[in-house]
């Protein structure tokens, strides 16, 4: 029996948020202990919003977006919202040191970088030898460093002005 037949990965969390919207799709639970859970129609709001937010930075179809995220909620929507713009996801170590994270970026050529912000540094000198990234996006994190953009914020902004 052929369950996915021809369908992609959003359509297919679409399908299951309209059969599904209020059972619970994620549930995560972070090093200090601390839980999310959010049910299918949550997810798909959020990933929503990202994948708009993303749009109006200019993530375009077959652009490389590199997530250098530990485990987390802002690693899984930014994987389904990378998904539902058709750009290409590029998963890192957050072991990387900062010359293999320059490595990486340039040679994928990524325009737009999710990271977190005990890692913000890693990226504070090569961020000038990388003509194709144009956005440096910080989760969980309401100050972030110079020069990036706080992922959820964003995420916010675009929920608040519509």
């Amino acid at each position: 029996m052929d369950i996915i037949g021809n369908r992609t990965l959003p359509l297919l969390l679409d399908e299951k948020a309209s059969l599904y919207p209020d059972k619970v799709f994620l549930w995560f639970e972070d090093k200090d202990g601390n839980t999310t859970s959010l049910t299918y129609a949550q997810f798909v709001r959020k990933v929503n919003q990202l994948g708009n937010a993303m749009l109006r930075l200019g993530v375009q179809n077959g652009d490389k977006v590199t997530l250098h995220l530990t485990n987390s909620v802002e690693f899984m929507l930014s994987w389904f919202a990378l998904a539902k713009v058709g750009a290409v996801m590029v998963p890192t170590n957050v072991l990387s040191t900062a010359q293999e994270m320059e490595y990486i970026l340039g040679h994928s050529e990524s325009v737009l970088l999710i990271t977190e912000q005990e890692h913000t540094s890693k990226f504070a000198h090569c961020r000038n030898h990388l003509p194709k990234l144009r956005e440096v996006l910080v989760a969980r994190c309401a100050s972030p460093s110079p020069g990036s953009k706080s992922l959820n914020e964003l995420m916010e902004a675009l929920n608040s002005s519509r």
